[in-house]
């Protein structure tokens, strides 16, 4: 990866995004623990999905992203499906 970049900008983009493709092809969606920003730079779809809260009283949920829209949507209904409806905290009237 690091030659991609001593390129001019746009090819930088291409060439990244290129090997994204390739690494996220055989999935319908990919969780990122770390940094996304390359993700976004690159174009790739995403999804937010609130999945419950935490005892803090804060939301819990995850950032999923893809390459293709269709199948990053359908792994996103499928976790939904599973998941219980986030009710609002007790103590917020």
């Amino acid at each position: 990866m690091r030659e991609i970049w001593k390129m001019p900008m746009q090819e930088q983009i291409e060439a990244a995004r290129a090997k994204l493709m390739e690494s996220l092809r055989d999935f319908d969606a990919c969780l990122m623990t770390g940094p996304t920003s390359i993700m976004h730079f690159c174009g790739f779809p995403s999804v937010a999905l609130r999945l419950g809260m935490g005892k803090d009283n804060t939301l819990r949920g995850m950032i999923l992203y893809g390459a293709d829209e269709k199948r990053l949507l359908s792994a996103a209904l499928c976790i939904e499906r599973f998941t219980q409806p986030v009710a609002w905290p007790k103590n917020i009237e």
